[in-house]
């Protein structure tokens, strides 16, 4: 049992067990936001299933917790497993489905916060069907809260726009007059981030004698496959890096490249931004707009069209006085939208208010589970009887 002194506060903040936008951005309040007074617990949720989800670096946390399960197991025990490590006086924020509903089927009433990071069908049908338990939504773009709106309204739930709190840089790129381009990409590497695009802009270039130089990093179910297709000594693999070894591999690049079929709000891209990075990104109806003005700071491409990147990156290649001028405007534009500080005391007041408002009327629902998922059926059967069935 914690204790906690007078006057403080037990915040619980979940999140998926892989390092990538979520993890970036709940570590980045945490690095920025006034602890006074709050007592933070992250719980990290581990899927035994996925084999390819490493663990994300470390949080400034009180308390950092993993959370294990298999997908063999009854649910019903799973989330009351998940429940029980959660104060029952605590604030939760919450970061994906499995919390909610695990929340929803223990018929917990904590006041909680649930932030949407990306503009996926996924994430709206969430919010709708668990309302009935969220107090307020955090949307990392304009256009998520708009849909988030429309998707629950706003007369039982209170909705906050909250861009990403992404540190500052005093050193940027250098300047690349004349050598040759360096591009490299930043992210899980599936299919879903477009990753299948990158050999076919690189072959595009080829034929047009341009040469680049790729790096890229991250890891993911299709990296191998991608390995495979993309055997060219002009390509350089990282698998996971630190967030400091991240920056070093900016200051040696020159455009940044995210050709997503599906996206949020990328930290990754405004990270690079910062540093002097030109971000090629696919034009995706969420919070990409928000951050790349064309032809300004960046550019934005229609999903599936390589050819397009390959004629900007030549457009690029040949006029270096264009790339100084994005990279300029790549720094301003996202120190001034995206101050940490700023950001971070915006989830502060969005706790407090929380914290201070009077508690809601929970509205559960009958969540359908799988025929055994139920509270009489002991969790050792479930277990024995789907590993066997399984096999």
């Amino acid at each position: 049992m914690i204790f906690l002194e007078e006057n403080t506060s037990y915040i619980v903040i979940t999140l998926p067990y892989r390092e990538g936008g979520v993890s970036a951005i709940v570590r980045n309040i945490l690095n920025f936001i006034n602890h006074k007074e709050l007592f933070f617990q992250v719980i990290l949720v581990k899927n035994l299933r996925d084999k390819n989800d490493e663990k994300p670096d470390n949080f400034d946390t009180d308390i950092t917790t993993v959370f294990e399960y298999s997908s063999l197991e009854n649910k019903y025990f799973v989330f009351k497993r998940f429940c029980k490590i959660i104060p029952k006086n605590a604030l939760i924020i919450t970061n994906d489905y499995f919390e909610l509903q695990a929340l929803n089927t223990i018929k917990r009433k904590n006041k909680t916060i649930h932030i949407i990071h990306s503009s996926g069908e996924y994430n709206f049908e969430n919010v709708k069907k668990y309302q009935g338990i969220i107090d307020t939504i955090v949307s990392v773009s304009k256009y998520i809260k708009n849909k988030a709106i429309e998707t629950v309204g706003k007369e039982k739930i209170k909705h906050e726009y909250i861009s990403q709190p992404v540190p500052n840089n005093n050193v940027t790129r250098k300047i690349n007059k004349e050598k040759t381009l360096n591009i490299v990409f930043v992210g899980r590497i599936t299919e879903e981030k477009g990753i299948f695009d990158l050999p076919q802009i690189d072959s595009l270039l080829k034929q047009k004698n341009i040469g680049v130089n790729w790096t890229i990093v991250g890891f993911g179910k299709d990296k191998n496959q991608l390995q495979k297709t993309w055997n060219n000594k002009n390509v350089i693999w990282k698998g996971k890096l630190t967030n400091k070894e991240v920056y070093e591999i900016y200051l040696k690049n020159d455009i940044v490249i995210l050709p997503s079929h599906a996206e949020g709000f990328p930290v990754v891209i405004i990270e690079a931004m910062k540093i002097g990075l030109v971000p090629l990104v696919s034009d995706l109806p969420s919070g990409i707009p928000e951050i790349i003005k064309n032809g300004v700071n960046g550019f934005t491409f229609p999903v599936n069209a390589p050819n397009k990147y390959a004629d900007v990156i030549e457009k690029i290649d040949v006029d270096r006085n264009l790339l100084e001028k994005l990279k300029e405007n790549a720094i301003k534009s996202t120190n001034d939208n995206f101050n940490p500080a700023v950001q971070a005391d915006k989830y502060r007041k969005v706790i407090n208010s929380l914290l201070n408002a009077k508690e809601k009327e929970k509205n559960y629902i009958k969540d359908k589970q799988g025929f055994m998922d139920k509270p009489f059926i002991p969790n050792f059967i479930v277990f024995l009887f789907r590993k066997i069935r399984k096999k």
